[in-house]
């Protein structure tokens, strides 16, 4: 009479068993896309995966050009944060989650997702009034001093089209 080692449905905990499926969803969908929280910041989460040999992972992967070293790493949380951006520039990232197997199985890449971080503010001061202040910043001189100069705005409404107009 032969007796099993194991009985049938139960794992050997982080081999992951005959487990030779990635996560779910596959590919990987996205619960927030990609959005600006800052001048130089993205932020993005995933959608939760759920897979037979848990905990799922994720890994999230800016694929603007030249911008391979901004990844997470596979990470245990959905969300994830792009720092040290350049400001009203456009990134696109894509991310992907696996199992703990002990050799994971890779889940497929999600849809591409983009977002421009927030610019420079421009403007300053009384915007809503109609009086406003831009104060922009020159390139330093030859005696490396900088000089920094506001110009006064009135705002004014286009006669031809309604809409605003600078005086």
């Amino acid at each position: 009479m032969l007796i099993p080692l194991r009985s049938p449905g139960i794992s050997s905990g982080g081999g992951g068993g005959g487990d030779t499926t990635p996560p779910t969803p596959n590919p990987m969908t996205w619960a927030s896309v990609p959005a600006a929280t800052g001048s130089t910041t993205i932020a993005m989460t995933a959608t939760t995966g759920s897979d037979a040999t848990p905990p799922v992972q994720y890994f999230f992967q800016n694929t603007t050009t030249g911008m391979s070293s901004h990844n997470s790493g596979w990470q245990s949380s959905t969300s994830w944060t792009d720092t040290g951006l350049t400001a009203g520039t456009q990134y696109s990232y894509q991310v992907q989650a696996r199992d703990s197997k002990a050799t994971p199985n890779v889940g497929g890449w999600s849809t591409t997702a983009s977002a421009t971080t927030q610019g420079t503010v421009l403007l300053s001061d009384g915007f809503e009034s109609g009086n406003f202040t831009t104060v922009c910043q020159n390139n330093m001189d030859r005696k490396g001093s900088q000089h920094r100069r506001q110009i006064q705005h009135t705002c004014q409404v286009c006669p031809q089209d309604g809409g605003l107009g600078f005086g």
